[in-house]
């Protein structure tokens, strides 16, 4: 029984030796410039997993196996954690410029600014769990601020026509409120004509919808308090 105990750790530490072997060399074989970062992962979890099957082993002969395999892993780790520093430093740069799009004046700009950095943090690679949600709702929030700002921009100029419309009915309603009356004399009939062309004016923008019927129903009062001003003596 004991020969065949011994017989396992030695099997099993040979096991190890080839399980070392191949981590040197996947590590040996990866280049120096943009490695295959999500391939190092899997080997980062699998590895370990395949060294600890390889058990028992005899520990003093596995002592020096062990210090080489697990330092290649970490040496691969660090490879990993330096990439994952890089998408952070890059998803936080992306946020900067997504806080600066909320104070810009030009909004259909800035809008397709941000769609322009969602498209470069889709292109951003992956971080840390413990940091990757956080970085997205800084991101994603900053984002829907610029979006946001479409609909108050919306949300003001339907609230700003709606006050013209408002406007220009009683200005239309006061016009044929003094046709009922009739101008009292040439001189200030024709000083209402002008005020009330200078309100419409200033009126500015009218609904879509209203500003036909509205200007219409303004020439037709307007013209008919004329005729009246004409006819006096």
């Amino acid at each position: 029984m004991l020969f065949r105990s011994a017989a396992i750790r030695r099997t099993n530490l040979d096991a190890r030796r080839q399980v070392l072997e191949r981590a040197l060399a996947f590590e040996a074989g990866l280049p120096a410039e943009q490695p295959d970062h999500p391939l190092i992962m899997r080997v980062l979890r699998e590895a370990p997993q395949e060294w600890r099957s390889h058990s028992p082993v005899d520990r003093n002969a596995s002592r020096p196996l062990d210090a080489q395999f697990f330092g290649t892993l970490d040496r691969l780790r660090a490879r990993v954690n330096a990439w994952h520093a890089r998408n952070i430093a890059d998803k936080q740069a992306l946020i900067a410029a997504a806080q600066q799009l909320t104070t810009a004046t030009d909004t259909s700009r800035a809008i397709d600014e941000a769609k322009r950095l969602q498209a470069q943090w889709k292109a951003t690679g992956p971080v840390p769990h413990a940091q990757s949600q956080s970085l997205w709702e800084q991101f994603r929030g900053l984002c829907n601020a610029v979006f946001e700002r479409r609909q108050q921009e919306y949300a003001q100029q339907a609230a700003t026509l709606e006050q013209a419309k408002a406007r220009a009915e009683a200005l239309c309603e006061q016009i044929e409120q003094a046709c009922q009356e009739g101008p009292a004399d040439r001189p200030s009939g024709q000083a209402k004509l002008r005020e009330w062309q200078d309100a419409f004016h200033a009126l500015g923008e009218l609904p879509r919808n209203d500003s036909r019927n509205l200007g219409e129903r303004y020439q037709r009062a307007m013209s008919r308090y004329d005729r009246q001003i004409a006819g006096l003596a």
